[in-house]
């Protein structure tokens, strides 16, 4: 799945970042041009607890990094953190509600009240993703399990990230009696180490 993608197009990917917007800091800019920025296949992953209807942010109250359910640095990623996502994949799992996130089996197929809403991602003002779900779980029944997002996106470092799902307003996701929702959203990727 990553294999398409080589060390110099990614550094490339971040030159032509840097010439044209104000994204990389200059202690990164710096190491990217020294050739001291390496980049290791990554992911960035979160879990939450959910009700259909609106709008739902996937990071919101997440204030750290948690093995198993954030691997984001809260609601954004830190200093020289710098992540290019090439795949995405949203999952889900009906359980009993206060359950762990970590510990659950995102296995269960996705009710067509999330297949009918979009997954949006954004960072400060920069609109990174608005997909239909429907299309990322397509993906889920191919060889590539991910959904390929075609061109790579960038995910700035020190920057309020938010992860939405957009509900129709009138969902209901039915996870039945005594149960709560939970979802899963995954970038497939690479991160930046320096």
């Amino acid at each position: 799945m990553l294999n398409n993608i080589n060390r110099d197009e990614l550094k490339s990917f971040l030159s032509d970042i840097e010439t044209k917007t104000n994204y990389l800091s200059e202690d990164f800019k710096r190491k990217l041009k020294n050739g001291s920025v390496m980049f290791t296949p990554s992911s960035l992953m979160i879990r939450k607890e959910v009700s259909a209807g609106g709008k739902v942010n996937l990071l919101e109250e997440q204030t750290k990094k948690v093995q198993g359910i954030n691997s984001f640095d809260g609601d954004m990623l830190n200093k020289n953190r710098i992540f290019i996502g090439t795949h995405v994949v949203v999952k889900y799992a009906a359980e009993a509600s206060g359950s762990n996130p970590s510990t659950l089996d995102y296995t269960t197929n996705l009710p067509k009240g999330l297949k009918s809403s979009n997954l949006k991602t954004v960072q400060g003002k920069r609109i990174l993703t608005t997909l239909p779900i429907a299309a990322i779980n397509d993906a889920a029944f191919t060889d590539e399990l991910y959904f390929n997002l075609g061109n790579p996106i960038f995910f700035q470092d020190e920057t309020l990230t938010e992860v939405e799902i957009e509900f129709p307003s009138t969902v209901d996701l039915a996870p039945g009696a005594g149960n709560s929702s939970y979802i899963e959203v995954s970038y497939l990727g690479f991160i930046a180490v320096v």
